[in-house]
């Protein structure tokens, strides 16, 4: 077992809670308990989460689903669907974004700690496998929120231009913090940086 960092996004607050005691009493730190997306993406930038436990239906204009490709999108999400949706059309799609697993709603205490472990010795396994295999993997964690979000765009393939007008900076402030994200990550060209995240 190693110290997992687990973030919660579901929109029901007794569930979540539920989970959270669950989690913690399995000895994982939770990092973040969400209830929307956008606070999700908020906080799954903040914390880069080794493990996502994900509602599906999420009350809002997306659902746990697209959410967890927007996720991904930032850094590779490991994502633990918790749901009620047990039907082969949810499953398919669900099945698209390679989660660790999935739980059916209503869930005993015993389904979340299989679940969990199930997710978290896979991710062990292909950390310690991409570890042996690619070299040393690039800490996010050491980045500001902003440097994170520049790297997003990167990895969207934007241009600095590009960058500068979705972030609403200048150029010559993007080229900083890119600089500063290269420094940070010892890279030293963009090539490098998105073969080393992806």
């Amino acid at each position: 077992m190693f110290s997992a960092r687990i973030m919660i996004i579901e929109d029901e607050v007794l569930i979540a809670e539920d989970l959270s005691d669950i989690i913690q009493s399995l000895g994982y730190e939770v990092v973040a308990v969400c209830y929307h997306p956008e606070e999700a993406v908020a906080a799954y930038r903040k914390h880069l989460p080794d493990l996502v436990l994900l509602d599906i239906n999420l009350q809002d204009d997306i659902d746990g689903i697209d959410l967890a490709s927007k996720l991904s999108s930032i850094v590779p999400a490991h994502v633990l669907y918790i749901s009620s949706y047990t039907d082969t059309a949810t499953l398919a799609r669900a099945k698209i974004t390679q989660p660790l697993g999935y739980i059916a709603k209503p869930f005993e205490e015993k389904d979340i700690y299989v679940g969990v472990e199930i997710a978290l010795n896979n991710i062990q396994r292909m950390t310690t496998a991409n570890s042996t295999t690619s070299g040393p993997q690039l800490d996010l964690s050491v980045l500001t929120d902003r440097e994170l979000e520049i790297v997003d765009c990167i990895l969207r393939g934007l241009t600095n231009k590009q960058i500068a007008t979705d972030v609403f900076l200048s150029v010559n402030t993007i080229k900083t913090h890119l600089k500063n994200i290269y420094e940070k990550l010892d890279v030293h060209t963009r090539t490098e940086l998105v073969v080393k995240i992806k």
